[in-house]
């Protein structure tokens, strides 16, 4: 049971639910469910890390428009300006 709710985790990329199935992973005794366990973890590994790498992409996008957003904005005069 544990392993197909890790699996549609995945499938879905629930990071959260990935999270929660780590903080309980059942005893595992059987040679073919630890080497299924083991290859999970490495595709989970795999998709949080493609993750976090399109965050830092969108970050750097999203500075980069603040930036030229805030290079094109008109300067605007205080509304306390008494000289105009």
């Amino acid at each position: 049971m544990w392993i197909k709710e890790f699996q549609l985790a995945l499938v879905l990329k629930d990071v959260e639910k990935l999270n929660t199935l780590m903080d309980s992973v059942p005893n595992f005794t059987k040679t073919k469910e630890i080497d299924t366990l083991l290859c999970l973890i490495q595709e989970a590994r795999l998709l949080v890390s493609g993750l976090k790498d399109e965050t830092k992409v969108s970050m750097v996008q999203m500075k980069k428009n603040i930036i030229f957003l805030n290079a094109t904005n008109a300067p605007r005069a205080s509304k306390l300006d008494i000289k105009s």
